[in-house]
C-alpha cells in the first residue's frame, strides 16, 4: 500500500459517507493507515469531510482510532497529521 496522498477525493468521500468498512476502503483507495490518516487530514481541511462525519467515521472503528488524537481543550476529534487543533489552537 501506498503512502502518498493522491486519491479520488469524490470517491473516498462518497466511500466514507456511504458507512464503508475502512478496512476495505483502505484497499480500495491502495492507502496505509499514514496515508488514510492524511487523505483524512486533507478532507478536513478542504472540508470535504466535516467534524461530525469524522466523528462518526471514528466512533465506528477501532482500526482508526490509532490514527486520531481528541482535544483536552476542546474535545475535537483530529486526525494525528494536524499537530494543532483547528478549533481552539491547543497543540498536540
Amino acid at each position: 500500500m501506498e503512502d502518498t496522498a493522491y486519491f479520488d477525493t469524490k470517491a473516498l468521500v462518497a466511500d466514507i459517507l456511504a458507512g464503508k468498512d475502512l478496512a476495505a476502503v483502505m484497499k480500495r483507495h491502495k492507502l496505509s493507515e499514514r496515508g488514510l490518516d492524511k487523505a483524512l487530514a486533507t478532507l478536513i481541511e478542504s472540508g470535504d469531510l466535516s467534524q461530525a462525519d469524522l466523528t462518526r467515521l471514528f466512533s465506528s472503528s477501532q482500526l482508526i482510532r490509532s490514527l486520531t488524537w481528541e482535544c483536552p481543550v476542546c474535545r475535537k476529534v483530529l486526525p494525528v497529521a494536524i499537530d494543532t487543533c483547528t478549533r481552539c489552537g491547543n497543540a498536540r
